[in-house]
């Protein structure tokens, strides 16, 4: 009878050592979670949050967090409406972030929800979804209120936009370019021999290229080595004659813009661009005109409309960028605008924007230059945009075609790069005009 007594003091105390070291480990898998989000390191934050649910901890609040990851993660975005549908179940409108004891999901649940419809198609729930965080709201808090209305707008331009045909021909550049990988941001000189791209490998981002041969792609060459450069870097524009980057690179959290020379069969270490476009602010894509006099970039600088706005700056009596000008109201909004390129004319720019007649996340838009001025840009309209975001189409022939990057599931992994070619079109300006007058086009339901 005592050892049977002893026997079982010892197993109560071993199981709780081991729940104690149980609640431990998830403890720190939460803090590990919630550090992963303030960097928005989506994919590494999700793993936590997925081994506490597997766990038992299936609250609100990891469903919420596991929603939020992958509606932030590409081509898993559609996984992310069962956890959030779940979360918004138990709101606590008094929600304690990063707390681990907090067992309800915030009203954000539903934004995050109403984006995972959006960018799944279920426009008609997002609407929903949207008007639910809405009635939670602050009324005073301006800027979500800004943002939620915004959203609805843009489910109701997609409902619209989504009656509109746009035919292309579209061909995958094949395996030579791309791969299991996210393969992104393809840049292509105007003779359409050369390309440069991203690769988003396992533990970094590659910058890739590859010539053609006898009109097929060579297998792309890993070129990340021959810029010399300690910080990561992202090739943003190719010169049309193929042998000047423009690049992007991290330093110590400030984003500059830099230019690399192709010579003897490698890329040169990158220069860093002048006063006037590099400051303490993020500077996050630039491209050239074809004669090389201006430069187009992106900029989050004080004395902008809002968040990343486009400038342009004009090579000075001495060979140097001059001092920037905005491009203004007509292209520019209070939302963020990124990835410019000018057609070869200079007649055309090309752009993403998360402003404008919108139908969810970034955009992309055309607009002509009338003048000294800028015509009002025009959605380029389905199947470019979609309900997530869209971003860096790059132009060439004047728009007649244009590189890209999209993921389909005909594809070799994740997203694939794309040459494309529009052959009809529709009048979307019209329909957009349509849109407007009607003061009734946004639902209430």
């Amino acid at each position: 009878m005592k050892k049977i007594l002893i026997l079982s003091i010892f197993i109560s105390f071993l199981f709780g050592n081991i729940n104690a070291q149980t609640k431990k480990d998830l403890k720190r898998a939460f803090i590990n979670g919630e550090f992963s989000l303030i960097y928005e390191e989506y994919r590494e934050a999700l793993p936590y949050f997925l081994e506490l649910y597997d766990a038992g901890r299936r609250d609100a609040n990891i469903k919420h967090r596991i929603g939020l990851c992958y509606l932030n993660i590409p081509n898993e975005k559609d996984k992310a409406i069962k956890y959030l549908e779940e979360a918004v179940e138990n709101i606590n409108t008094n929600y304690s972030v990063g707390n681990y004891n907090e067992r309800e999901a915030p009203i954000e649940a539903y934004l995050y929800l109403g984006r995972a419809y959006r960018v799944n198609n279920k426009l008609k729930e997002a609407i929903v979804a949207f008007k639910k965080y809405k009635e939670l709201l602050d009324p005073n808090d301006q800027e979500q209120q800004k943002i939620v209305d915004a959203e609805i707008t843009a489910c109701n331009n997609a409902l619209e936009l989504s009656k509109i045909p746009t035919s292309i021909i579209e061909k995958n550049l094949g395996k030579n370019i791309n791969s299991s990988f996210n393969n992104i941001n393809p840049l292509v000189s105007e003779d359409e021999e050369t390309i440069v791209f991203v690769s988003q490998l396992r533990f970094y981002d590659g910058i890739f290229a590859s010539k053609k041969r006898d009109g097929f792609w060579l297998p792309a060459r890993n070129i990340s080595l021959d810029f010399d450069s300690e910080n990561p870097l992202t090739p943003v524009y190719l010169t049309r004659d193929g042998n000047t980057l423009y690049l992007v690179r991290n330093d110590n959290d400030d984003l500059n813009l830099y230019t690399s020379r192709f010579n003897d069969g490698i890329w040169g270490p990158p220069v860093k661009l002048n006063s006037n476009i590099n400051t303490s602010a993020s500077e996050t894509h630039a491209c050239v005109s074809d004669d090389g006099l201006t430069l187009y970039f992106t900029s989050n600088r004080e004395g902008g409309f809002g968040g990343f706005d486009i400038y342009r700056s004009r090579i000075d009596n001495e060979g140097n960028w001059g001092p920037p000008e905005n491009l203004g109201a007509t292209i520019n909004t209070v939302f963020d605008e990124a990835t410019p390129f000018i057609t070869e004319d200079e007649e055309t720019l090309y752009f993403s924007s998360q402003g404008h007649f919108n139908i969810g996340g970034f955009d992309i838009f055309t607009a002509k230059i009338q003048g000294t001025d800028w015509g009002k840009p025009e959605n380029l309209g389905l199947p470019f945009n979609t309900t997530d975001d869209d971003l860096f189409f790059f132009p060439l022939k004047n728009g007649e075609i244009a590189y890209y990057s999209k993921f389909k599931e005909t594809g070799y992994g994740d997203n694939d790069i794309y040459r494309i070619q529009i052959f009809e079109r529709e009048n979307i300006p019209e329909k957009e005009k349509e849109l407007n007058n009607n003061e009734n086009y946004i639902s209430e339901d």
